[in-house]
């Protein structure tokens, strides 16, 4: 490793660099095993939810309740409310850019509206 350090740069390397590199090496910290069960618990408990939460949908949908898919589309009244008007910055005006609450239907109605933030041409105040 050090003749290809020397070779990249075209001159030896100083006599210390084994020294220095195993030093930034020994302080590089190393996950304990603490940290590693801590990190293995916390992956198993967020895979338990993604479970859980998917098998609620699938029963939702079971019974003709869906949510209602409004990010990134236009805002439609009959299905949302919007409870923000923000700066388009690019975007279409009236298409919904944050969906703040989930809203569902069951067969044709509407069980809850979802709310929403829309993008819009904002006035902006002359001094």
């Amino acid at each position: 490793a050090l003749r290809a350090g020397e070779e990249l740069l075209g001159r030896p390397l100083p006599a210390r660099a084994p020294t220095l590199f195993e030093r930034m090496r020994a302080r590089t910290p190393v996950p304990s095993t603490e940290d590693l069960r801590l990190r293995d618990a916390v992956r198993a408990w967020l895979h338990g939810l993604t479970f859980v939460r998917q098998r609620l949908l699938d029963s939702l949908a079971a019974e003709d309740i869906r949510p209602i898919e409004a990010l990134g589309g236009p805002f439609d009244p009959t299905l949302q409310v919007a409870l923000q008007a923000v700066p388009a910055n690019g975007e279409e005006t009236g298409t919904v850019v944050a969906e703040l609450r989930r809203g569902y239907t069951v067969g044709q109605r509407v069980l809850r509206h979802a709310e929403v933030a829309v993008a819009a041409e904002l006035a902006r105040e002359v001094p």
